[in-house]
């Protein structure tokens, strides 16, 4: 491939239009030349036909393809030829390129269905997206290189040498593919067609009559009509209108290569994971853009203007163009019957090869036409190339019937796939090529963190790792993920590989929030092995039905398993508040701390004020670590009479985190919560600047502050208290607590 695509750069595309036009042919003759190669495309019919009888692939391909090479070598001696008549030399040109692309369009079809037979159905686009990164790449340095070669020999005065010494070295890198592809792998045909000739070129009409198979072709047809309608006139373009030398031309060329290597391989894994028909429908709509940039050129701009405006937007057109190239041929294969393969893919190619030979000759038809109506060049192309953008709409349009089976047609998933990036596209990739324990735990890490929704069937795949690690971080990353779709499939795991389960694996069955995830969640709250017990605790609060309120109620009072309880109460604390009050209120006044703190924050989240009683009561019966977080709930549930029993709880915390906990319920108490966290949190100069900012123009909270800040807190809170004459800044001075006056002045503030 690698030889063969530089022998095709050397003797096609821009360097053979510059060709034409050094022997004076016109645009007709550029077209009619160009369209050569694609019309001689109806020829893979009767190829088909005939491989189809063989049972191997390589005899037939290998000497069709030599002949196509040979048939270059005249033009080595063409350009020096300058005693024939020109138009003698444009026919000998056209007969030989006639002849060659007859040659290796009658192998091409077999040559797609060698390929096909070598490499796997699920890896067609990997295979594609790598064949044209070596094609593009390959292509477009060489092509490159032999622009900069043809440049030289102009300004020298030797254009006819230039040619000569292009072909010369296209012909080289031609004999040198063939000696590759004799290399490559025979193998025994499948089905070999046992029809007389005549016989199976009848046959070849089969995919016209296919229904599945006839949208497909409509859509070549059409599309192809867009590729090739004004093919050569953008190159022509270049030359005639904007002057841009062959090296700008290479660099267009060099430009769609880099965006090609840049994502080619993301379209080819796309195209294995969700099918050729989203791909390629995404793909075809990138290419209606690609004309547009043209409309913006002007001959008037200086010629590095244009230049700088097409290269970059070559970037796109390699993007969008390489996601055809991958895409297209391998849908082809993918709808075609597969033991008629060989007919349909020639058949299709045939089409496209027509109407893209065809259309051409249109094209220039319409140019010519243009440049009498409009006599301007510069407006003819331009109408021209808008043309082309109504044909790709067309081709769009054409796309939408064609079926293909797996693959998922619907709009959410093509805005999945749009949504995609190449990083999530590489950490995907990760998951399947990982060779080591570590390196597909952080992978599937890796898809978590990006919460690529895509990646959610590889993930549910990776539950049934043999490692551990990989499967409680697949777990984890589906949790993550979030993707509504992939709950099911998580259940249907559960269910079939019971023994594989583990805490990530219902805590992400939770995340999902499915209601049929209840029975399966419920049965696990009972089962013998504590982890997963507790697990299915956590899972059912994250899934929010009021179903499990009972089944909590009892697995938190349940003794034994002091890690079950708190589980069952803190998924307690997300259900409806009047069903679990009872159980969360009893939980309050559990021998195990960790329980009444996570009894003590369900109150406050969920606002229990039935529970206010319990709490004061488990204050005086628990005076240790935990009365901190039940004096913040009795903050938020209590009255203005529990001030001094916040304050009492405050003061007895010796940790300073513990102590401002509690101190943050009596701020509740008194309406300014959440300043007094800002305040809390900041320290020194910091904390003065707020301080002298909340007090300016009011000179009696100034001198309370200046208190404060010299150290005396017990008379801060006083003067605050003497000032105000409020309740509540009495009870703050009569309770002192270390940080208490942070609540009190913004207290004071808000008289």
């Amino acid at each position: 491939m690698a030889f063969a695509t530089a022998f095709g750069s050397l003797t096609s595309g821009a360097l053979l239009i510059g060709f034409i036009q050094f022997l004076g042919g016109s645009d007709f003759w550029v077209s009619l030349t160009l369209a050569i190669p694609s019309l001689a495309g109806l020829l893979q019919i009767p190829g088909a036909a005939i491989g189809r009888r063989l049972t191997g692939f390589k005899k037939f391909v290998s000497g069709w393809s030599l002949y196509w090479r040979l048939l270059y070598i005249p033009l080595i001696a063409l350009p020096l030829l300058g005693w024939i008549n020109q138009d003698l030399r444009l026919v000998i040109l056209f007969v030989c390129i006639g002849l060659a692309s007859m040659a290796v369009q009658i192998a091409a079809p077999i040559y797609s269905d060698w390929i096909a037979e070598l490499v796997p159905a699920a890896s067609r686009g990997w295979y594609f997206s790598r064949r044209t990164v070596i094609a593009t790449t390959v292509g477009v340095s060489v092509g490159f290189i032999g622009g900069l070669a043809l440049d030289y020999f102009e300004r020298v005065g030797l254009p006819e040498v230039g040619f000569t010494t292009i072909f010369a070295a296209g012909v080289f890198f031609g004999l040198l593919s063939f000696v590759f592809l004799l290399r490559m792998k025979d193998v025994r045909r499948k089905d070999v067609s046992e029809s007389s000739l005549g016989e199976a070129l009848k046959l070849s009409s089969r995919p016209l009559k296919d229904k599945a198979f006839r949208p497909m072709l409509v859509f070549t047809a059409v599309f192809a009509v867009s590729q090739g309608f004004a093919g050569p006139l953008f190159a022509a373009y270049s030359r005639e209108v904007l002057s841009l030398p062959f090296t700008v031309l290479q660099l267009m060329g060099v430009a769609i290569a880099v965006g090609t290597v840049l994502l080619v391989k993301y379209w080819g894994f796309l195209n294995d994971r969700f099918g050729s028909r989203p791909m390629l429908m995404i793909a075809v709509c990138g290419t209606i853009f690609a004309p547009v940039v043209w409309q913006f050129t002007d001959p008037n701009m200086p010629m590095w203007q244009n230049a700088g405006l097409l290269i970059g937007w070559h970037l796109y057109n390699g993007v969008v163009w390489s996601g055809v190239q991958v895409t297209q041929m391998s849908l082809n294969i993918a709808v075609a019957k597969e033991n008629e393969r060989a007919s349909y893919l020639a058949v299709a190619v045939s089409v496209q090869m027509a109407f893209i030979g065809v259309s051409p000759l249109l094209g220039s038809w319409l140019m010519d036409f243009l440049r009498t109506a409009t006599n301007s060049a510069e407006v003819s192309y331009k109408i021209v190339f808008g043309i082309v953008v109504l044909l790709r709409i067309a081709g769009a349009i054409a796309l939408r019937p064609v079926q293909q089976e797996g693959a998922d047609l619907t709009v959410p998933s093509l805005k999945k796939i749009l949504r995609t990036g190449p990083s999530a596209v590489r950490a995907m990739k990760a998951l399947s090529t990982s060779s080591t324990e570590e390196t597909r735990s952080h992978a599937a890490a890796r898809v978590g963190k990006g919460r690529v929704a895509l990646a959610s069937s590889d993930l549910i795949k990776l539950l049934t790792d043999p490692s551990p690690r990989v499967r409680r971080q697949a777990a984890e990353s589906l949790a993550r993920v979030g993707d509504q779709s992939a709950s099911r499939d998580l259940l249907r795991h559960i269910e079939e590989h019971p023994e594989l389960v583990e805490e990530e694996t219902l805590e992400a069955l939770g995340s999902f929030k499915n209601p049929d995830s209840l029975d399966i969640l419920l049965k696990l709250l009972e089962d013998p092995r504590p982890s997963l017990k507790r697990a299915a605790a956590k899972a059912l609060g994250r899934l929010g039905d009021a179903r499990a309120v009972e089944p909590l109620a009892k697995a938190a009072s349940r003794k034994g398993d002091p890690d079950l309880r708190r589980a069952a109460v803190q998924a307690l604390r997300r259900l409806p508040a009047d069903r679990a009050e009872e159980a969360i209120g009893q939980a309050l006044y559990d021998k195990a701390p960790s329980i009444r703190i996570a009894a003590a924050e369900a109150v406050s989240e969920s606002r229990l004020e039935g529970l206010a009683p319990s709490l004061r009561q488990a204050i005086a019966e628990f005076a240790d670590e935990t009365s901190s977080e039940m004096a913040y709930s009795l903050g938020v549930v209590g009255t203005q009479s529990d001030l001094r029993l916040i304050l009492q709880t405050a003061n007895l915390m010796v940790n300073p985190a513990l102590r401002r906990r509690s101190l943050m319920g009596a701020a509740r108490l008194l309406g300014c919560e959440e300043a007094f966290y800002r305040l809390v949190s900041q320290e020194g100069i910091s904390r003065d600047e707020a301080l002298l900012k909340l007090a300016k123009g009011k000179d009696w909270l100034t001198e309370s502050i200046n208190l404060y800040s010299g150290g005396d807190e017990q008379g801060a809170l006083q003067a605050l208290a003497d000032h105000t004459n409020l309740n509540d800044l009495q009870v703050l001075a009569a309770n002192p607590v270390e940080e208490a006056f942070l609540a009190a002045v913004l207290r004071a503030a808000q008289e």
